[in-house]
């Protein structure tokens, strides 16, 4: 689907508060089709609150990778379990970036299409923080219900977007209301 179908059908999701405030960009730098020179950034009253780069997420993935294959010295490609630990520090520096909150355009936008065909349930359910992030933007997700949840121990994105909402809702966040 192209972007301008996916964003147009995003913001057709967002909260009526949220018009005008909070936009979702993206853009592809230089000649060619090339994967690595694209980026994805969130703003909010025309100020950059989240960014997705391609090519600091590759670059930091593939040195990651790298120094694990060092680390368990897997270049023996002969013996299988090595050739397995070859691969396996792929998957490790996958779990490393989700845990430094480290996310590409890629799977910004793949993200997105996903969550554009799921209830607010599931969005709320998934595992993947960038879908429940955007649920909190979701007009589905009542002020109700956004006033009681406990997003303490959300990942960062998800408080972040969690914490805009109910800005622009005008609700008093948990904390404040502690207070």
């Amino acid at each position: 689907m192209k972007w301008t179908k996916v964003r147009q059908s995003l913001q057709e999701r967002f909260g009526e508060s949220l018009t005008g405030r909070l936009k979702v960009h993206q853009a592809r730098y230089g000649p060619g089709v090339s994967y690595l020179q694209r980026r994805a950034w969130i703003t909010w009253d025309g100020i950059e609150v989240a960014s997705f780069k391609t090519a600091t997420w590759v670059r930091e993935y593939y040195s990651l990778a790298h120094q694990i294959r060092v680390i368990n010295q897997a270049t023996d490609f002969q013996n299988p379990s090595q050739k397995q630990q070859y691969y396996d520090a792929y998957d490790q520096a996958g779990h490393i970036l989700e845990q430094k909150e480290l996310y590409s355009q890629i799977q910004f936008e793949e993200a997105i299409e996903e969550y554009l065909n799921l209830s607010i349930d599931d969005a709320l359910a998934s595992e993947n923080p960038l879908i429940r992030g955007l649920s909190m933007l979701d007009r589905r997700l009542g002020k109700r219900r956004l006033n009681k949840m406990e997003i303490d121990q959300e990942h960062s994105f998800v408080q972040l977007l969690y914490r805009l909402r109910c800005e622009a809702e005008g609700l008093r966040l948990a904390e404040e209301n502690e207070k």
